[in-house]
């Protein structure tokens, strides 16, 4: 007989049912109904890829190595009045300066933790006079040359600056995108 209940329990016997089982399907379907509504809202509500075509032209390219610069490793440009162009040079810790066709005019700055040295030079800007402005990142400040390479302005970015990586100037106001902190501040030119 316990052979036969054997084989009676291995071909026909219904196992009894874990009172939980149901409950657990009953979530596990309720989880991939979710999941398929949030696809479906995501493909709703995703912004369509639009197709831009944009034509560049190179109208100049220079890269220092057969200059008295030497190699720089640009971070951001400007054009400086009518007839030269300055970049932020990060890799060396200062600011250069060129003609309009490539050639070398003069380097403002050098890397290094003196008061007088550069630590990051960022973003560069300029005014109709012709004098540039930078952003030292991690000297938190804005500092200004004339053409004669001489400093003319610096503004203390002390107001819980935290990286301070970019900077524009419409004549009155400098605006500054503050990285660590995620804003754009306006700031006079005496630090205000």
């Amino acid at each position: 007989m316990a052979v036969k209940t054997v084989k009676k329990n291995l071909t026909g016997a219904k196992k009894p049912k874990s009172p939980g089982s149901k409950s657990a399907f009953i979530g596990i379907v309720i989880a991939v109904v979710c999941l398929l509504f949030l696809f479906e809202a995501v493909s709703i509500f995703k912004t369509p890829e639009v197709e831009v075509n944009l034509t560049a032209q190179v109208i100049g390219q220079f890269t220092g190595l057969d200059q008295p610069c030497g190699k720089f490793g640009a971070w951001d440009v400007t054009a400086v009045g009518n007839d030269q162009i300055a970049l932020t040079d990060q890799q060396n810790g200062r600011i250069l300066f060129f003609d309009r066709a490539g050639k070398f005019l003069r380097a403002f700055g050098k890397k290094g933790e003196g008061p007088e040295d550069l630590k990051e030079p960022s973003a560069i800007t300029s005014d109709a006079n012709g004098n540039a402005y930078f952003i030292d990142a991690w000297k938190s400040g804005i500092i200004g040359i004339n053409k004669k390479n001489k400093q003319i302005l610096t503004v203390p970015l002390t107001h819980g600056f935290y990286g301070p990586r970019g900077v524009a100037f419409d004549g009155s106001f400098f605006y500054v995108a503050d990285t660590g902190t995620h804003r754009v501040v306006k700031v006079t030119p005496q630090g205000e």
